[in-house]
């Protein structure tokens, strides 16, 4: 029921200054007296809403709006108390509650304020004056504590919630998920290579950076889907109300989830720099079967670090294999210290062949980790767990070194390429790696072939352009590798300055059976020689793919055709 003084209000008064009450009584004489008092303290600047029961006040509240909540200490077989430790549950509240007794009583008085009251007033003691006296500074305490309890909850950077107001939000979808048996989906968001853009352009840019992506997050949510900032570059998202069926609720969470993926990539500009980061999502979706919030946050990241580990700029949702992944990472991370410390890693090397006379002219230095126990290693079984963490730029220096080393010895080699990841890359100490070994071994730097990738040179094509011609500068030259797997802009191939186009094996090892594959190879020589690239096509495997590649003019190949990838000693015997 509702009595309301607003009716009778004058239409050029504000809506906003009509104070909105929810009184929860159970009493109607109590209910009237209470509403004289309201008449006599606000006249005509009041809205009043009676709910009698503590189960109709609650609908109540979820449905409409109010300034306070006054509730009485009797109401049936519940007490106020019950009413407004459930109103307060959790510290969702937004709404201060006055706690309305017949007792004069200090110890009620005490337990309504660790029920979360914000004041106690006895009704045969009240008065207007009390009452008005006693809203105001009820309202006032409450605008001071949501301003504590909002920074408690809030990223002070992006004004999102923050992990601790998450794990609540959390625990309340676990609960609806129960209740309702709809699906919810968490989200675990990962910016990728977000650490070179506070490496190269500072910590400004990086923070202007985090606060656009989470302003687009906030843009492409339904209003009932929760965001959070978790720190850094992490971001934690709730996909509510999904369909009770698992593939549909699937589908619909990865309609929304790969939507974000778009427009979180989408490129930026942010004091002048444009810039385009991708991110890795990790999915996973629950119901009334999972009731721990703590396995479920633990089920999402490990779905984001399979999206990471995949590729980066990806979504995946959790699958019970990845624990298996999980584990694999844990030990890499926990042993590769310890590799690299005792000299466990070792360069293997792939000739480069030149194709017009299959001359070897030149080795591509491969990485591999002989394990003490687990014997050796493939760069892609420790490669990815390394990429997330300083362990690359290590492995990055060692490999620069030892192929220095490697080609000062080997005066009838012309080159070696050595792969260099995005994060070594764009440390601030990777020149000063290479010219570091370059003097120390005497190497000249037209012997040394940078490979990297197009992702890498994609997130800021302006500071790649910049240590580029440094580099080349010096004599050092560049590959493009794995073209044609990542965005595959040509704009890369005009703007920057590469001496070689590496074809990705995909394209090679589909020639015979698919006809698009031999038409897109074909293409990208003829477009290389137009810019004057020279093109070397990655796993040859037969001589059936030689001969299509000499016939379209490719200057270089490798792969097992020639020889797989061998320690320095044995490739030595080859050259």
């Amino acid at each position: 029921m509702q009595s309301s003084g607003q009716e009778m209000k004058s239409a050029d008064n504000k809506q906003q200054d009509i104070l909105s009450v929810l009184l929860v009584e159970d009493d109607e004489d109590d209910y009237l007296l209470t509403l004289d008092l309201f008449d006599e303290a606000y006249g005509k600047q009041y809205s009043l809403t009676w709910s009698r029961d503590p189960d109709d006040a609650m609908v109540q509240l979820d449905a409409s709006q109010f300034d306070i909540c006054l509730v009485d200490y009797r109401l049936g077989s519940k007490t106020g108390l019950d009413l407004i430790k459930l109103i307060h549950k959790d510290g969702f509240s937004k709404i201060p509650t006055i706690l309305l007794t017949g007792l004069d009583s200090h110890d009620l008085d005490l337990q309504a304020t660790n029920a979360g009251a914000t004041d106690y007033l006895v009704k045969n003691q009240l008065k207007a004056e009390i009452l008005e006296r006693s809203i105001r500074y009820s309202l006032h305490q409450w605008e001071a504590e949501s301003r504590v309890r909002h920074m408690a909850f809030h990223d002070p950077l992006t004004e999102i919630a923050n992990r601790s107001l998450f794990a609540k939000y959390l625990e309340r979808s676990i609960n609806m998920a129960r209740r309702h048996h709809e699906y919810t989906a968490l989200l675990f968001i990962d910016l990728d290579n977000f650490k070179s853009v506070n490496d190269s352009l500072g910590h400004s840019v990086g923070d202007q950076l985090i606060v656009e992506i989470s302003q687009r997050l906030l843009e492409n949510i339904r209003d009932e889907d929760i965001v959070s900032r978790f720190g850094g570059d992490e971001f934690a998202l709730l996909i509510s109300r999904l369909d009770t069926n698992k593939q549909l609720a699937h589908e619909q969470a990865n309609h929304l989830t790969e939507k974000i993926r778009k427009v979180v990539g989408q490129s930026m500009n942010i004091s002048g720099n444009e810039l385009r980061i991708g991110c890795s999502i990790g999915v996973t979706l629950f119901n009334n079967e999972i009731t721990c919030a703590e396995t479920l946050l633990k089920q999402a990241d490990m779905a984001m670090y399979k999206a990471k580990n995949d590729g980066k700029n990806a979504v995946r949702f959790f699958e019970s294999e990845m624990e298996d992944l999980v584990k694999t990472n844990y030990w890499v991370e926990q042993e590769l210290h310890e590799a690299i410390e005792k000299d466990q890693l070792e360069l293997y090397y792939q000739p480069i062949v030149r194709i017009s006379d299959e001359k070897i002219t030149g080795v591509e230095a491969l990485i591999r980790w002989h394990h003490p126990e687990r014997g050796l290693i493939m760069p892609n079984q420790f490669i990815p767990t390394a990429e997330n963490s300083n362990f690359v730029c290590q492995i990055g220096k060692k490999v620069i070194h030892d192929a220095c080393h490697f080609i000062s010895n080997s005066p009838e080699l012309e080159l070696i390429n050595i792969n260099i990841s995005p994060r070594h890359f764009e440390n601030k100490s990777f020149v000063d790696d290479l010219i570091g070994c370059l003097k120390e071994t005497g190497v000249s730097a037209e012997k040394l072939v940078i490979e990297i990738t197009e992702s890498l040179v994609l997130k800021n094509a302006r500071v790649a352009r910049e240590k580029m011609d440094s580099l080349r500068a010096m004599g050092l030259r560049f590959a493009l590798d794995d073209f044609g797997t990542g965005y595959s802009s040509l704009s890369i191939l005009k703007d920057l300055p590469f001496n070689y186009l590496k074809i990705d094996g995909s394209f090679i090892n589909e020639l015979a059976s698919n006809n698009s594959s031999g038409a897109i190879t074909e293409a990208i020589m003829r477009m290389s020689e137009a810019l004057g690239m020279q093109v070397i096509a990655e796993c040859v495997e037969n001589a059936e793919q030689l001969e299509f590649l000499k016939l379209h003019n490719c200057e270089f190949a490798q792969g097992y055709f020639f020889s797989e990838a061998l320690p320095a000693d044995k490739i030595k015997d080859l050259l």
